[in-house]
């Protein structure tokens, strides 16, 4: 079989890393497989292979049901006709324009639910027949539902399933409050204090002393401790706090790589922003202190030049006493003395400058937008494979990844785990366990022990 992929230049293809991962559905398994791109061979590696031939089957309390219209397969989603099924367990299904009613008749009682067809999205219409989404039919039946793989089956069981893999509470093994002492262990892991962070915190002490305020122009005060924040980055060690909307800077190690706090890309961290978290905003600590003497907005409002930060902020919405200005003056003067922050020639840009250039360095991209920059010996010449997270997918096809997937990628799907580790609930069991267990065996026990510190 020969795959053809046709594709047109992007503009920004310097920035673009040339892979990426693709599904197919075949109807049968071929003998050899060739892939071009743009006319050109290409090398590629296959993660799994599931031909489309194989016939779905349903059971309920071990015995198959007789659907009048086959399982719909879409993407990692099996939809059941909904009618046929229902009734095949027992209930009662009434539909009249997009209004759903079920029920289920007992001796003594009966038990109806009422669905709107629009308002369901794992409802689904198809060639005028009601479709259902496996998952959600054991919800609304109170059934357990599961997939078996091996026997290409989907079991419906009005007892619960006795699943020894079960995920609940995988990163709770110990749940009690840590000191201050073991909150900043947590927070640093392997890595000693960062020296700049160290007189700097100490230069907030003496100016509190002396009744000035370095937070007032700085914009955070130095933390030590754990954010506190469940989706403040595992491979970030928080270090000041802006005091506002729980958002905090930290050092990002990439799991590790970076050598020393002193050279680790500085993040944002606004817990408020599901989506995307952090974003780097600084090269290292010395250039971060530099912008923040400055002005704190130039890490996160993306002036274009040194003009347009000034038109927007021409009518400040607070006029600065003398008193603001006498204490400005006296904290910068011994930074100055005592950090000597290096030179930044181009302040208002800085921070977009250093996300572009990061953005050249990923390897592979992650859904936070932080992507991977680790490069591990083995993975000399191999391909970088990724695979999407969504609350269905396998544990069979997760543990296919695993083992094919470069340490690189492996990372990446860590790290969109993470970002959705309060969103996602796994209809399969053993997606939690599975990919702790990988994390472990790569030695990222820092990094779990930040995801535990943080959870709420």
């Amino acid at each position: 079989m020969k795959i053809r992929i046709n594709d047109v230049n992007a503009n920004n293809d310097n920035e673009v890393k040339h892979s990426f991962a693709a599904n197919f559905l075949i109807s049968n398994e071929p003998s050899s497989i060739e892939v071009y791109y743009n006319g050109e061979q290409q090398s590629f590696e296959m993660t799994n292979i599931k031909t489309g031939d194989q016939q779905i089957h349903t059971k309920f309390d071990g015995k198959f049901l007789k659907l009048s219209k086959p399982v719909i397969v879409d993407g990692r989603k099996r939809l059941l006709p909904m009618k046929d099924t229902l009734e095949q367990m027992g209930w009662e299904f009434e539909m009249s324009s997009g209004k759903i009613t079920i029920t289920y008749h007992t001796p003594n009682s009966s038990l109806s639910h009422y669905l709107q067809l629009q308002e369901e999205p794992n409802l689904r219409i198809v060639d005028g027949i009601l479709y259902v989404h496996m998952y959600y039919l054991g919800t609304i039946t109170n059934t357990e539902v599961a997939w078996d793989e091996d026997a290409h089956t989907i079991n419906i069981s009005t007892e619960e399933i006795d699943d020894n893999d079960e995920d609940w509470n995988v990163f709770d093994e110990d749940e009690s409050e840590l000191s201050d002492k073991e909150s900043v262990r947590v927070n640093y892991g392997k890595y000693g204090r960062s020296a700049t962070l160290q007189a700097l915190s100490k230069l907030y002490q003496e100016l509190e002393q002396e009744g000035n305020s370095a937070d007032d122009v700085l914009g955070f005060y130095p933390m030590d401790g754990h954010s506190g924040y469940f989706n403040t980055p595992m491979d970030v060690v928080a270090f000041g706090s802006t005091g506002m909307d729980g958002a905090h800077y930290g050092f990002l190690t990439d799991f590790g790589m970076v050598a020393d706090l002193e050279e680790a890309p500085i993040v944002l961290v606004s817990p408020m922003d599901f989506d995307q978290p952090a974003v780097v905003v600084a090269n290292n600590i010395r250039e971060f202190i530099r912008i923040v003497m400055i002005d704190s907005s130039l890490l996160y409002m993306g002036y274009q030049n040194e003009q347009d930060y000034l038109e927007q902020n021409a009518a400040p919405e607070y006029e600065s006493t003398q008193e603001d200005l006498e204490n400005g003056r006296i904290v910068r003067e011994r930074l100055e003395e005592r950090l000597h922050p290096p030179v930044i020639q181009d302040p208002y840009t800085y921070s977009e400058k250093v996300r572009a250039e990061r953005m050249k360095q990923i390897i592979v991209p992650t859904q936070d937008e932080l992507g991977i920059l680790n490069e591990h010996p083995k993975d000399a010449g191999r391909q970088h494979i990724t695979i999407v997270l969504d609350e269905d997918i396998g544990k069979r096809e997760l543990e296919t990844f695993l083992s094919n997937a470069t340490y690189a990628s492996k990372l990446a799907l860590f790290r969109d785990y993470h970002l959705n580790l309060e969103r996602f609930v796994y209809n399969e069991a053993g997606i939690d366990k599975a990919i702790l267990s990988e994390m472990k065996s790569l030695g990222l026990q820092d990094e779990i022990a930040r995801i535990k510190a943080n959870r709420p």
